[in-house]
């Protein structure tokens, strides 16, 4: 154990927890204001040790034990303390959406009294609003994801959501007639807003990372594009085709801005990332179900349809956190591309027979 003074100024209480070996140990430490509370907690934890209430006086010390957690301040806690230290700033925005909803529903409920009848009627109400099962299963699983970081630092005692079933969601939502569908629709937009969605659909990139694309992030002469502000928080490489190549130079450079597809009406970032401008042309085309976001997903499926390429060109061209999530998303189209593949195999030896 020690008390030092670190150099922000405030002092820190260090203690390595006991584990069945060496490697089990856990470090328990905790930072303070002043030395004097420092060396209080250092005592009150000395003391525990001969007589076996060290868990016990790190609850004590912790708020763990006789303490209501209230929901709002648990997620306060957990968005200070988890989501602005490990996550991107677009993640941390997208997470306190979703906490928002709950927070909306839960309002004044302690933690201990949430129970899963309480997740039921919230599925229940966002259900009857239209909202995706998949959607929902996010909202679920970031609010299990606090519950679970609460728990392993002892803020509570259990997760009062853990063992919820996932809702069923139909994968099967990938329609053959994309291709056509996104061709027709682009070719509804005014020229003036089309670049920016034939790079989308030739870099199978984000809507987001498109708008957000900058002209020192862009190498024509290598074709790529870097992107530093990705879902993940880690920065991905975007392979520019030919005509996503012709895109970004149909591009004017606008005096003052650094972005590459620069809203219309102020040449600045273009914060609604051309909604309108695509439902419109969706309309006009007939197809008013395609969404922007089916691009990347047709983009993905022409990758896992070609042979010889592997996963992890996929996940990196996707930007993908991890290769789970590739093989997640290439495990919905499996069944079908296996069936065109075996048709391509098949049809040259049939042909050559009946010749």
């Amino acid at each position: 154990m020690s008390v030092k003074k670190l150099h922000n100024g405030r002092w820190e209480v260090s203690i390595y927890l006991p584990g069945h070996t060496a490697k089990c140990q856990r470090r328990w430490r905790r930072r303070y204001h002043d030395r004097a509370t420092a060396e209080e907690v250092d005592a009150r934890i000395r003391a525990a040790i001969p007589t076996g209430r060290l868990r016990d006086t790190i609850d004590e010390l912790e708020g763990a034990v006789g303490k209501v957690q209230m929901f709002a301040d648990l997620t306060e806690q957990y968005i200070s303390n988890y989501a602005i230290i490990h996550l991107a700033p677009r993640s941390i925005a997208s997470m306190r959406s979703r906490l928002a909803l709950w927070k909306e529903f839960f309002r004044t409920m302690a933690v201990a009294d949430i129970r899963l009848s309480d997740v039921d009627a919230y599925v229940t109400t966002r259900k009857r609003k239209g909202i995706a099962n998949s959607t929902i299963n996010s909202e679920i699983a970031r609010l299990h994801h606090l519950f679970e970081w609460s728990l392993n630092r002892r803020l509570i005692r259990i997760n009062p959501i853990g063992g919820y079933e996932k809702l069923k969601v139909d994968r099967q939502g990938f329609r053959e007639d994309t291709e056509e569908a996104i061709d027709s629709v682009i070719s509804q937009i005014d020229d003036r807003f089309r670049p920016v969605f034939i790079f989308i659909r030739e870099t199978g990139c984000r809507r987001f990372n498109a708008f957000n694309l900058r002209w020192d992030s862009v190498n024509l002469k290598d074709r790529v594009a870097i992107l530093t502000e990705t879902k993940s928080g880690k920065p991905a490489y975007l392979l520019l085709t030919e005509a996503a190549v012709q895109a970004i130079r149909s591009m004017p450079r606008v005096v003052g801005c650094s972005y590459v597809f620069p809203a219309p009406s102020h040449g600045g970032y273009w914060s609604t990332h051309g909604e309108s401008v695509w439902r419109t042309a969706r309309e006009k085309a007939g197809y008013p179900w395609l969404k922007v976001k089916d691009m990347r997903k047709a983009f993905a499926v022409k990758w896992a349809n070609t042979p010889g390429i592997e996963k992890h060109l996929i996940q990196s061209a996707l930007g993908h956190s991890s290769l789970r999530v590739t093989e997640d998303f290439y495990a919905v189209h499996k069944d079908r591309l296996a069936v065109q593949h075996l048709l391509e195999i098949i049809e040259p030896m049939r042909q050559a027979v009946n010749s």
